[in-house]
């Protein structure tokens, strides 16, 4: 079928594609030369009814008092400069009466902003005190697909703020460059993605669930856990039960799934476990070799489950977010009916894989310390970022429950936080940290007394361990000074100066009493430094 001739540019064909998915009806332009790509693009899709308005402030009033009378979003296009700003009345009136309205300026390309070129301003959040949301779009995105897909995100989450509740306003400002109106009757270079958002009662039997139930049947379905909150556990570990392959991290606290760290580095080699649809709970996965998987997996469905404030794309796949409890969502999984052979191949992965992680950890004199400490502790487990967490995720734990900071995965606060959750909890806690962590977070040793049951286990590898086993700094001549930069940190001075018990475990001469004692019950918090070559890490991330 032969395209009808329109603008050539990706995001103007990507606006006017999602503004009619998501039910604009009425378009306000007033006119001017560098929104014409806009104008021109919306009009020629057919999909609106198109009103001129020359003032601003008017244009934006009458759209105002569209929407009200539709219920439905109305936008507006103006072209760069001053226009924009006389939008400003009618949107803080929309902001404060909860109406959607999507104003869709366009401006000059970024590097002629403050250069004294004509009808040119720094638009982009100049609308922010009366908008919901606020987006730039730049003009590179027509043409390079990561930014591209990064606008069809932003795009998606403005449109959906705009019309969920609360409702009200929302800027999407688009940079524009010349030639602004080349016209093309091909495809648009890349391709407008719509993101669905579901946000059902809070029942299993929701008719919003029923052509998702539809849709899922007999499909190849996996679920990614990453870590949970203690209200989304709530249901969750009815997963090991749904039917269907769960890939766990530790800190999801889900019994009975496909530990990552068992497997990731096997991933590649195994096609008959590709999915096609992927359902994510939880935050932040640690696991970098998951996800550059599931990004390159063509045609992969991605869902979300859960309340986020964004459109969460990680594996840059995401084809619907559902805003309910998960626990809620796996009753939902179970009438899916997914596919069995796709099932029985990652029980047969999986076996295999557990073995060979089994075998990895008992010739590492690292990782059977911590066998040793994961099968012994009974109680809460805090794990510092780093190679602390990544070594963690190799093994099975017996802990009530296992915490890590991946909001933003940082270093800094790890010991801090654990001492926190002691307190407030009174259970026996444990924080599995680096050497650099520790060190970044020593005051915490003096901020507060911690309970008699507060332990922590320090991996002494000679500094930043992580930065040894990535591509990226592995090579380096300065690696050992920038970047490992072993810690100045007595430990041991530092437990007696501050009510610790202290001992060592060195991974070159082994003794596993120490663990038993140290994870054991205990009249004082205590700190155990494990002292570990590095020459046992290496290439073991």
């Amino acid at each position: 079928m032969v395209q009808s001739e329109t603008i050539d540019n990706a995001i103007c064909r990507m606006l006017a594609e999602l503004a009619a998915a998501y039910g604009v009806k009425h378009v306000v332009v007033s006119p001017g030369t560098r929104s014409a790509p806009l104008a021109v693009t919306l009009h020629r899709s057919d999909h609106f009814v198109m009103h001129t308005v020359i003032d601003e402030r008017s244009a934006a009033f009458m759209a105002l008092g569209m929407a009200v009378a539709t219920a439905t979003p109305v936008v507006l296009i103006c072209t760069s400069g001053s226009a924009m700003m006389n939008y400003g009345p009618a949107l803080a009136e929309a902001y404060y009466r909860r109406v959607p309205l999507i104003v869709i300026t366009a401006d000059r390309p970024e590097r002629w902003i403050d250069q004294l070129d004509s009808q040119t301003m720094r638009q982009s959040g100049a609308l922010g005190a009366v908008v919901r949301r606020s987006v730039d779009i730049p003009v590179a995105a027509a043409i390079d697909r990561a930014l591209f897909d990064l606008a069809n995100r932003q795009v998606n989450e403005a449109f959906d703020t705009a019309i969920s509740l609360p409702q009200g306003p929302v800027h999407i400002n688009v940079q524009l460059d010349v030639p602004l109106t080349a016209m093309s009757t091909s495809a648009p270079l890349f391709a407008a993605r719509r993101i669905v958002t579901l946000r059902p009662t809070p029942s299993a039997s929701d008719p919003e669930f029923d052509n998702v139930v539809e849709y899922l049947q007999g499909k190849k379905i996996a679920v990614v856990c990453a870590g949970t909150t203690l209200c989304e556990r709530s249901g969750l570990q009815a997963l090991a039960n749904a039917g269907i392959p769960v890939l766990t991290e530790i800190q999801s606290n889900i019994a009975g799934g496909f530990n990552i760290g068992s497997f990731d580095r096997m991933l590649d080699s195994a096609p008959g476990i590709i999915p096609e649809v992927i359902v994510s709970i939880g935050g932040s996965l640690v696991s970098a070799r998951l996800k550059r998987w599931l990004r390159s997996i063509p045609d992969l469905m991605h869902i979300t489950v859960g309340y986020d404030d964004n459109a969460t794309d990680t594996f840059g796949h995401l084809a619907a977010r559902i805003e309910c409890q998960p626990g809620i969502f796996v009753d939902v999984l179970k009438r899916c009916n997914p596919s069995q052979d796709f099932i029985a191949a990652w029980s047969d992965f999986y076996t295999t894989a557990q073995c060979r992680s089994n075998a990895t950890v008992a010739d590492n004199p690292l990782l059977d310390a911590l066998a040793n400490i994961a099968r012994t502790f009974h109680g809460d487990v805090h794990v510092s970022n780093g190679s602390a967490i990544r070594y963690a995720q190799m093994l099975p734990w017996i802990a009530d429950n296992i915490e890590c900071n991946r909001g933003i995965s940082g270093i800094d606060g790890c010991t801090s936080t654990a001492i926190g959750a002691a307190i407030a909890s009174g259970n026996p806690t444990m924080l599995i940290t680096g050497d650099m962590s520790a060190a970044y977070d020593v005051a915490a040793l003096g901020a507060a007394q911690p309970p008699a049951g507060f332990r922590i286990a320090v991996l002494d590898n000679a500094g930043g361990d992580i930065f040894r086993n990535i591509s990226a700094t592995a090579p380096l001549p300065e690696l050992d000074r920038y970047f490992v930069a072993k810690p100045r940190l007595p430990l041991q001075q530092l437990a007696h100066a501050y009510g610790y018990t202290y001992a060592e475990y060195d991974c070159c001469a082994p003794d596993a009493s120490t663990i038993l004692k140290f994870a054991g019950d205990n009249p004082t918090p205590a700190i155990l430094r494990i002292i570990i070559d590095p020459k046992y890490t290496a290439h073991l991330l």
